[in-house]
């Protein structure tokens, strides 16, 4: 039966990191460093809250990601569940094993082999001798390093080192595991099924999870609760869906921000402004196609589809700028193509044109999207030539249990091609 009782609570938890000088060599030069500084060289020069606040109380069964800026205070709020780190108020109590992931390679020791450290690394977290024999086949197994475990660690990859840590820390049968950011080091197929054996120590009821990262569509899918820190506290918690939501209308992506715009309706009214009255082009239709040529409104993840863009030209053109912003529902920036950034500039004959956008299936996830698209008169964007505003929406549906969770940046392929 599932116990209710948490196994990780924080009450009022804060942390305070004190400002000084830096030594300056000051062990090497000695004295004469320390009246070069002067008497004051070690006083404070002020102080910085991590953690302000912070009330978090978790029971098995549970995950919860913590998500924020680099600043916000995750890191520091993981090595202080994982006692790393003592507060400097509050009260953390644990119940149970637990295991972090804090930093790639932490605890291994490079003149030992990948065997001998999954020896020291079960002994660091109080396993006896045959229950660390009985789970290496399953750690080498899952980590794929076969080959590699009598290799001293100092000769492994990045990739390597994260994929030997983190077999070791779900396989240890730990009541809590901890983790920052490490996944992300795997390549893809290794990253679905350290979710999917995440997802299935969730699900078993037995442990508790914690997840610092800035995958947000992870956190948001995986997560039973999300906690937002901004400044050391806590912005927001609760339902994933609505904590992700309020932090990523906070965060605007950088592209749209560097070019003084707040999203994709932003776009299309200052393109309007800039529309020649006298412009050869329109757009007569945007609309997602499927694979056998039909329009859809729905689709799978790992099913390929199309956004076509159909114009009519009263001659050709050459040289035309063609963009393309793709937003969530709720009107959050997705991804953009612009044929200019890709080298490409967009060639139009004069008549009926379709301009074709596709996408590689394999790096899409669950979500509804719209589409809006503009088309200027060259890559300086001064002039343009057709808008048209949020064309969809498509809504794409998880075809598979453990989807592969990842950011993008630009569809696979565009094309342009008269009628």
């Amino acid at each position: 039966m599932r116990s209710e009782e948490p196994y990780l609570r924080l009450e009022n938890v804060s942390k305070r990191y004190a400002l000084r000088r830096p030594r300056l060599f000051r062990r090497a030069l000695g004295g004469w460093a320390a009246r070069a500084q002067g008497p004051g060289a070690q006083a404070p020069l002020g102080e910085v809250w991590a953690l302000r606040g912070i009330d978090i109380e978790l029971g098995p069964g549970r995950a919860l990601g913590v998500i924020g800026m680099n600043g916000s205070g995750k890191s520091t709020l993981l090595k202080i569940l994982a006692g790393v780190s003592a507060p400097t108020g509050g009260r953390v109590d644990r119940r149970g094993s637990l295991v972090g992931l804090l930093e790639l390679g932490a605890g291994f020791h490079p003149d030992l082999t990948g065997y001998q450290n999954v020896y020291l690394q079960g002994n660091l977290m109080g396993l006896r001798k045959a229950e660390i024999e009985a789970r290496i086949p399953a750690i080498v197994e899952f980590a794929g390093l076969e080959k590699f475990m009598d290799w001293p660690v100092k000769r492994y990859s990045t990739g390597m080192h994260a994929r030997l840590g983190f077999s070791i820390a779900l396989h240890a049968g730990a009541r809590a595991i901890l983790i920052d950011e490490i996944l992300t080091v795997g390549d893809m197929e290794f990253q679905q099924r350290g979710l999917a054996r995440m997802r299935q120590i969730r699900d078993a009821g037995d442990s508790i999870l914690v997840l610092v990262t800035h995958d947000i569509e992870m956190a948001r899918t995986f997560c039973d609760e999300l906690i937002w820190l901004d400044g050391g506290a806590i912005q927001e918690r609760g339902d994933p869906d609505t904590v992700a939501a309020a932090y990523l209308r906070r965060v605007v992506p950088m592209n749209l921000r560097s070019l003084g715009y707040s999203s994709d309706l932003d776009l299309a009214a200052e393109a309007e402004r800039r529309l020649a009255a006298d412009s050869p082009l329109r757009i007569e239709r945007v609309w997602f196609r499927g694979p056998g040529g039909e329009a859809i409104e729905e689709t799978r993840t790992g099913e390929p589809f199309e956004l076509v863009v159909e114009t009519r030209a009263e001659r050709d053109l050459e040289g035309l700028d063609f963009a393309a912003f793709f937003v969530h529902e709720d009107g959050l920036p997705f991804l953009e193509a612009r044929s200019s950034r890709l080298g490409r500039p967009l060639d139009l004959k004069r008549g009926r044109n379709e301009i074709v956008t596709r996408f590689d299936p394999n790096i899409l996830y669950e979500r509804v999207l719209s589409a809006t698209t503009l088309i200027a008169e060259d890559a300086s964007r001064e002039r343009y030539f057709a808008v048209a505003r949020r064309a969809g929406p498509l809504r794409i549906r998880p075809s598979n249990p453990y989807p592969i969770w990842h950011a993008i940046e630009h569809p696979r392929e565009w094309i342009a091609r008269p009628e």
